[in-house]
């Protein structure tokens, strides 16, 4: 697998099913409101393990080559042009704080984050725990709070004449635990006076002249915010 002729990745003549599937049908809603397919899910996740940069070697190395050269490409091409991952001058790809936000921020509950992997498909804890960079250990405790809460079922799949335990998101489940998330810490301060904050953060940047990354991290915090209304 080569991407040396992949600079400037241009996304104009990306096809419907990129991943194998058609995209509308298999996204995952995030908390920054970017849609997020299975297979960019595994795209980003090889780029944390690797530290947040990754490169054709550690595509070649992964199970992505399956897709081929051509999918992989236009794969790329995607995800830069919705800023889920840089293109630096080596060729190589560093991961954007965009896409960290929508599965790898610590300060967003592992549960949360596991049911919106869920919302996209079933996933075994193996899975999990590998899109994560989680510990299948704090997988399966997570997993199992969330089946006695009712939120997520077990269903055993057949694969490979292997029977594994798949989980699945049951309707209503990621509504459900942000509410209880929101309501359970009676010191948390109430969505519209945290989006007012952020504004007048936001706001004090700009007038001083001092917007930055910073900035971008505050407007992704209340896109966040904005969601939960």
């Amino acid at each position: 697998v080569s991407f040396h002729h992949a600079n400037n990745l241009q996304c104009s003549q990306m096809p419907t099913d990129v991943n194998g599937v058609k995209e509308d049908k298999h996204i995952l809603p995030s908390t920054n409101m970017t849609k997020l397919g299975a297979i960019d899910v595994e795209v980003i996740s090889l780029g944390i393990g690797k530290k947040g940069m990754f490169d054709e070697h550690d595509i070649a190395r992964s199970d992505l080559k399956r897709l081929g050269v051509g999918r992989i490409m236009d794969l790329l091409a995607s995800l830069k042009d919705r800023r889920l991952i840089d293109q630096n001058k080596d060729g190589s790809f560093s991961v954007t704080d965009l896409a960290r936000d929508a599965l790898y921020d610590d300060k967003t509950d592992i549960k949360v984050r596991i049911l919106r992997l869920l919302e996209e498909k079933p996933n075994s804890i193996e899975e999990i725990s590998k899109a994560l960079g989680k510990r299948h250990e704090e997988v399966l405790e997570k997993i199992e709070e969330l089946r006695r809460d009712r939120l997520v079922l077990m269903s055993p799949l057949r694969v490979d004449e292997k029977l594994l335990k798949y989980y699945e998101i049951l309707p209503g489940s990621l509504e459900s635990i942000r509410t209880i998330h929101e309501t359970a810490d009676p010191s948390k301060e109430p969505t519209h006076n945290k989006i007012l904050g952020i504004v007048d953060e936001i706001a004090r940047d700009v007038e001083s002249g001092v917007a930055g990354k910073d900035t971008i991290k505050k407007i992704n915090r209340l896109k966040r915010e904005l969601e939960l209304l």
